[in-house]
């Protein structure tokens, strides 16, 4: 299972991901909206944290992969049939 998430993982990384940028293009400019909005207040308390949190939650890109079923195949020549079998 580790060599299939492995390949997956690799094979993924050298995709392109315009989305990924995008969304953090998109978080920057809501963080920036949030501290406008706190703009001043010296102490920014909990419910400043809590926001911040959310848009990072929202945004940040995250790409997981977990294999939910899997299976084994042989495949071989059988001589004395002339086709492929697989078991």
């Amino acid at each position: 299972m580790d060599r299939i998430k492995r390949y997956l993982t690799e094979r993924e990384e050298q995709k392109q991901h315009d989305w990924a940028h995008e969304a953090l293009e998109r978080m920057k400019n809501d963080e920036e909206l949030l501290e406008s909005f706190y703009e001043g207040e010296e102490e920014k308390g909990e419910t400043y944290l809590q926001e911040k949190e959310a848009i990072k939650g929202q945004y940040e890109p995250a790409i997981e992969i977990s294999i939910i079923n899997g299976g084994l195949f042989y495949l071989f020549y059988h001589p004395r049939s002339g086709e492929n079998m697989v078991h």
